[in-house]
């Protein structure tokens, strides 16, 4: 029997399980991924439309087919590729470039912390 003004055990436990549940703890972050960005990309990538640099502007990359860019300053590696850029290709391109395309490509960075790569995508994908 429950008191009068005191609070159900079972539905304090049942929400605090939902708010665990609702927010994963390996979400990612756009603002560290951002601060990523800025260290990693910025250099060479722009988040300008049509701004290209040492390579592709990475603006509104999501959903986009890859090496679709109006872009010639690189070797050519993704050109006439079929996919398109979302969370899993991102992932893997970040992870290891050189396993992308059938030519060589400019960019040699890999990021290997899992981690500090879903901030990065996170960040990409809010700049659409």
């Amino acid at each position: 029997m429950r008191s009068s003004g005191g609070t159900d055990p079972l539905a304090l436990a049942a929400m605090l399980l939902w708010m665990l549940v609702a927010v994963p703890a390996d979400a990612a972050d756009a603002e560290r991924g951002e601060a990523l960005y800025e260290k990693h990309c910025k250099v060479c990538h722009s988040l300008i439309p049509e701004h290209h640099k040492e390579g592709p502007s990475l603006y509104g990359i999501f959903g986009s087919r890859a090496g679709s860019a109006q872009f010639y300053g690189g070797y050519g590696a993704l050109k006439g590729a079929d996919f398109v850029w979302d969370e899993a290709t991102l992932d893997r391109w970040l992870a290891n470039p050189r396993t992308f395309g059938r030519e060589r490509t400019k960019m040699t960075l890999a990021i290997e912390d899992p981690d500090d790569r879903a901030d990065i995508i996170a960040y990409l994908k809010s700049q659409e």
